[in-house]
């Protein structure tokens, strides 16, 4: 099913007078709110109501978000139901009539026709007598019953409520024209109701089954009607609408005894009378493992117990709304009962949740206990599951028989179960009729002047529990949560409290429609796990003996003595039906049993209990068990309480008292020494004695071996399998192992063929093995001590050859040599080398020639001595101890010479940049030892050429070129003493490099003082090889200028100006292939400048040193500092004119400043002045 949130009009609320109680009583009642609308229109019946304790202007409830929700309306996953409970995919069909074809049908009369949308919208309504709205969806329930028109309004009644709709969203049809009506039958006696979804089609969408059939209706009849609880037969059918226009039910079969189903009408604030079990396998018989709702039993128990919302009720909505929890929106977001799954969208916008539990949870918790159970909320129409008129199905769902398929569930599973929950409660009903809409007062107390605790609202056919009556008044079970006095809702909470939470109503406007089974049980005693007295100490097991219905009884024990000065609670008012008392002082104890139906109705019944001032708690050894045998073992009992005038006695047994001794006779000894002789399992006990002559017995459990050790197991230091070859520490996992031991180690392989020891007995409880061979190996521990006791131990352990592979075949010298000459061979292997066998074949002329080198051997290596030149294959076989055979093949050369030069290297590529180191490198194959080697270029056809270096030992060399061009270098090879060489050359172009000149940078920056000399560096990147650097400076466009520097190899140089004035300084630089480029930059030199340290204020009170440099001082001189800032809006004099050529001064504040220097000859009066810029950070 799915949900929209509904729409509340505000409405005009009118007191309007009803002739239900007489004048008399009237005075007397003050229970009741009235409110109506009446209508004025030659087609409808005019309604009237008269109330007493009336309660003017009840606050009508609204939603103002719902109304856009009613519009463009689509349902995910529409259902029917059959009559067990079956959940169906319902066809989505538009059931417009199109035909008015006459159908054989002893009725007549007109009918509303809802389904005129399919699952695409629901109809939006009036109820005629509250102005309250209402919303349906009529491919769930098709017809209504037309009660007349006015204007654009059409009247009708479906699913108990009876209000307007607009003509254009439904279709007036005579029951001639339809194939199907929605009516109810009778079989084996229970009542089912066939609800038309399709009034074109004969069959029927859904067939609920609405519980045991009242006597009044038979089977073989089809009864109609449209509130649920009056029914009339088909020869009645018109005068239905008369009864309905009229508020009257005179024409119906059952007139002064509505029917009302019980799980439809049972308020949610009830209990189940199932265990978590059953519920279990109730719900598991009809699911399997995939469902969300399989195992759920203990979630449904669990919240009806917090949250006070019915177990088995709760279960019947989620399987009506999740198809018994296999829906998409159940099985994807855990949602079981289409939270928030608005009709528009609800696949979308339903609640997703962690768990099925946090569901039930938020289903229980804030859906029902805070909103639908909660009179506050706009949602509250009763607490019951209900229809269109009353109940949660008002606002719940669309589905105008929501109501009566969850009950529909619930009547399946009670049925499952044993009918156990079947009327177990009183049911009273207010406004049986339908049209009275009492708003009845609900009041914490049975009388006029107690507080009203809420409103009921004006909904019809409204349900309550009924607990208790008094003083014209119903004990009610209360809808809402309530607050610790009962005086008013928590709508804060959703936790509810059975037993706490009950409200009365006036009897006067509440109808008893179903009494609830009174639980017929007795209570018979209390049983105890042992007799009395008992001593200190001893925990005693009671429980109760209840005969009877014990369903849903709650059991509470107590203590007393000395008649209640002293007392406790042993268990509190529970299910559970045994608990255990360990009285903690002696004493004559009374025992209480008070036994609780869900009624209330208590029972109690005492059991007298006394219990010694002493009790034995355990036996105490100083040596725990097992012990060695002939070991002194101390026994002590331990006493609690008074310990005077006790005697104790000690007795041994074993096989049952086919052994036994006494230890100890009775005795006022607290302990006794027992020497066992004989291993076995004992048992010791302990009698105690009082003065009185009672005795109590307590006893333990004693183990006596011949020996205390024993052996756990063999530990291996590595796990098996492990490689052949590997090292195995091999230990013995002893328990309490005694310094006497000895340990001996053998192994074993083929059922003793091949067998070995390890170790001979000795004191070390470990060794080292190694076996000799791959397989799997028995390995055995014996263990004696000096006592002649033996065990003996044995394990597996694997024995494999492990991965290996040939890596390579090396030869010293590597191939070529010179025949007659050793060359050593050796197999590399890789992974385990461990038992593996090498042989050794040389081959020559595809096998003209060929011989043995080495024969099969653990040798991985083998000698041989070529007596031919020739190209050679050597074969190395190598073999493991599973049989395994590999085989590699290398090349080998022998000559005369013993080597081959084939080729000369260098390191670099082809071309080169001037000044790059190039490495020459000849190759030669075979034996290098005794070869001498000479390296010479040569360039333009030997018009150019060097000696790099004449014969030598070294087999490689460094050159680095120092001009371009395009070289050849040479290398020959000749055997040291001999004359004859052989040559290879290679070739080399030589090219000038890539290089920019990037800037010239000064040691000090402009400006400085005239006379100073100042460093100048040529600042170069790229390939610097060759590079000539030429210096000069120039002023006044070239009036004046000089060389700093004539052209050189160094790219650094000193120039001292001897003038004041704006110079160009240029830098020429040339390559060797007679590339020139050059640099300007410029430069300022001044007759004196001034100097600031540091350069930079970094922070505020560092002292700055402020100098003048250039100046030649003399008597006459006076000189004066001055800092600026923000073009004189702050200044300050440093230091005024004196003879001192340098200031301090300590800046308070950071910023951008200038400073200021005076400088003035006193001779003659002039004054030169010079500023620079300064920062302070």
């Amino acid at each position: 099913m799915r949900k929209k949130k509904a729409l509340f009009v505000s409405m005009l609320v009118v007191a309007l007078s009803v002739n239900l109680v007489s004048v008399a009583a009237a005075e007397e009642i003050d229970d009741v709110t009235n409110v109506g609308i009446s209508e004025e229109n030659s087609n409808f019946n005019e309604k009237e109501q008269e109330n007493d304790e009336v309660t003017e202007n009840v606050e009508i409830k609204e939603n103002p978000a719902e109304e856009s929700e009613l519009e463009n309306k689509s349902i995910e996953e529409p259902t029917d139901m059959d009559e067990n409970a079956n959940v169906i995919p319902a066809l989505d069909e538009n059931g417009y009539v199109e035909e008015y074809a006459e159908q054989s049908r002893a009725i007549t009369g007109q009918i509303v026709n809802f389904n005129t949308k399919g699952f695409s919208g629901v109809t939006s309504y009036t109820e005629t007598d509250t102005g309250i709205s209402g919303y349906t969806c009529g491919a769930y329930g098709a017809d209504a019953i037309y009660l007349g028109r006015s204007g654009t309004k059409i009247k009708f009644m479906l699913s108990g409520v009876i209000g307007e709709v607009s003509a254009s969203d439904v279709q007036i049809v005579s029951t001639t024209a339809v194939k199907s009506l929605s009516h109810y039958i009778v079989s084996g006696g229970r009542l089912y109701h066939k609800i038309a979804t399709n009034l074109n089609n004969s069959d029927y969408g859904s067939t609920l089954d609405q519980g045991p059939a009242p006597l009044y209706l038979n089977e073989g009849i089809k009864y109609y009607s449209y509130d649920g609880h009056y029914f009339y037969t088909e020869e009645n059918f018109d005068t239905m609408a008369s009864d309905y226009n009229n508020g009257t039910r005179n024409y119906s079969v059952n007139s002064s005894e509505p029917y009302y189903n019980y799980f439809q009408y049972l308020p949610l604030r009830s209990q189940t009378n199932y265990s978590v079990s059953e519920i279990n396998n109730m719900i598991n018989g009809r699911t399997s493992s995939t469902s969300k709702m399989y195992n759920l039993g203990n979630v449904f128990i669990d919240k009806q117990n917090t949250y006070g919302v019915n177990a088995l009720l709760a279960a019947g909505l989620a399987a009506n709304e999740s198809a018994w929890g296999n829906s998409n929106i159940a099985q994807t977001k855990n949602n079981l009962f289409g939270l928030n799954a608005v009709d528009t969208s609800p696949g979308q916008s339903a609640n997703y949740y962690s768990s099925t539990e946090n569901c039930v949870k938020d289903f229980a918790e804030t859906f029902m206990s805070k909103q639908y159970l909660n009179p506050q909320d706009w949602k509250y129409f009763g607490g019951y599951l209900g229809n269109k008129a009353s109940g949660i199905n008002v606002k719940y769902a669309s589905d105008p028989y929501w109501g009566e398929k969850a009950a529909n569930v619930a009547w399946s599973l009670d049925k499952s179960g044993g009918n156990k929950d079947l009327n177990k409660y009183t049911i009273g009903i207010k406004d049986t009729i339908g049209t009275e809409h009492t708003a009845l007062n609900i009041r914490n107390n049975g009388n006029t002047s107690s507080n009203i605790v809420f409103n009921t609202g004006e909904q019809s056919n409204q349900a309550f529990i009924i607990l208790d009556e008094e003083n014209g008044f119903y004990k009610l079970q209360s809808d809402p949560v309530l607050n610790e006095t009962r005086t008013s809702i928590n709508g804060t909470s959703g936790q509810y409290n059975y037993e706490k939470m009950y409200v009365y109503g006036s009897k006067q406007y509440i109808s008893k429609v179903s009494s609830g089974k009174e639980q017929q049980w007795d209570i018979n005693g209390i049983n105890s796990s042992v007799s009395t007295p008992q001593t200190l100490g001893n925990e005693v097991k009671l429980s109760a003996n209840v005969s009877g219905n014990t369903n849903g009884l709650q059991y509470k024990f107590v203590w007393m003595k000395n008649n209640w000065k002293e007392w406790g609670v042993i268990q509190d008012f529970s299910t559970v039906t045994t608990t255990v008392w360990k009285p903690n002082s002696g004493g004559n104890y009374t025992l209480y049993m008070d036994v609780k139906d869900s009624s209330g109705k208590t029972k109690t019944v005492t059991l007298n209990f006394g219990i010694k001032n002493w009790g034995i708690s355990e036996i105490q050894t100083n040596l725990e068990s097992p012990q060695k045998k002939k070991t002194s073992i101390q026994i002590s009992p331990q006493i609690q309480g008074d310990k005077s005038n006790l005697q104790y006695k000690y007795v041994w047994m074993k096989d049952n008292w086919k052994e036994w001794g006494v230890i100890q006779n009775f005795s006022t000894q607290e302990n006794a020494t027992w020497k066992p002789t004989v291993s076995g399992e004992y048992v010791i006990y302990v009698d105690v004695k009082d003065e009185e002559g009672f005795i109590v017995s307590k006893t333990k459990q004693y183990s006596i071996c011949d020996k205390m050790w024993s052996i756990n197991g063999i530990d291996f230091e590595k796990d098996s399998p492990q490689e052949f070859g590997t090292n195995i520490k091999v230990s013995v996992n002893m328990k309490n192992a005694e310094k006497d031991n000895q340990y001996k180690f053998v192994w074993m392989k083929d059922n003793w063929k091949e067998w070995g020891v390890i170790q001979n007995y000795s004191s070390k409880e470990y060794t080292q093995w190694s076996p000799e061979n791959i397989g799997l190996y028995t390995i055995y521990v014996d263990v004696k001590d000096s006592d002649g006791n033996e065990e003996h131990y044995n394990t597996k352990y694997n024995i494999v050859q492990g991965k290996w592979e040939i890596e390579n075949i090396v030869t010293s010298p590597d191939s070529l040599q010179k025949k007659g000459e050793a060359i050593e061979i050796e197999a590399k292997i890789t992974g385990n080398k461990a038992g593996l066998q090498y042989k050794f074949v040389w081959m020559k002329d595809n096998w003209k020639e060929w011989g043995v080198i080495q024969n099969l051997s653990f040798k991985s290596t083998a000698k041989w001595i070529p007596k031919s030149i020739g190209n050679y294959k050597i074969y190395v076989d190598v073999k493991d101890l599973t049989g395994m055979q590999t085989t590699e093949i290398i090349s080998y050369e022998v000559t005369e010479k013993g080597w081959r030069y084939v080729s000369i290297e260098t390191d670099q590529e082809e071309k080169i940049e001037i000044g790059t180191k190039v490495k020459i490198i000849p190759r030669i194959l075979g034996n290098t030892e005794k070869l001498e080697y000479k390296y010479v270029w040569m360039k333009d056809n030997w018009k150019e050429w060097g000696v790099i270096k004449d014969f030598c030992s070294e087999s490689s060399i460094f050159w680095t070129p120092t001009e371009p061009g395009e070289y050849y270098i040479y290398a020959d090879v000749r055997a040291a003493g001999e004359k004859m060489a052989e040559s290879y050359r290679t070739k080399v172009t030589v090219k000038a490099g890539e290089w920019e000149i990037v800037g010239l940078i000064f040691d000090e920056d402009s400006p400085q003082a005239v006379g100073n000399d100042i460093g100048l560096t040529a600042k170069i990147i790229g390939n610097k090889t060759g590079l000539q650097y030429k210096f000069v400076w120039m002023k006044d466009n070239w009036k004046e200028w000089g060389v700093i520097q004539k052209t050189g190899s160094s790219l650094r140089t000193v120039w001292s100006p001897k003038e004041a004035g704006d110079y160009k300084i240029y830098l020429d630089v040339k390559d060797v292939a007679g590339v020139a480029r050059t640099y300007i930059t410029e430069y300022k030199i001044e007759d004196w400048i001034i100097n600031v340290s540091p350069k930079t204020g970094e922070k505020l009170g560092e002292t700055v040193t402020i100098s003048l440099e250039g100046i030649e001082h003399n008597k006459n001189m006076e000189y004066k500092y001055v800092w600026m800032k923000d073009n004189w809006k702050e200044w300050g004099v440093i230091q005024d004119f004196s003879e001192k050529q340098i200031a301090k001064w300590i800046p308070q504040e950071g910023g951008n400043y200038s400073i200021y220097v005076d400088v003035k000859n006193k001779k003659d009066n002039t004054m030169k002045t010079k500023i620079i810029k300064y920062d302070i950070k």
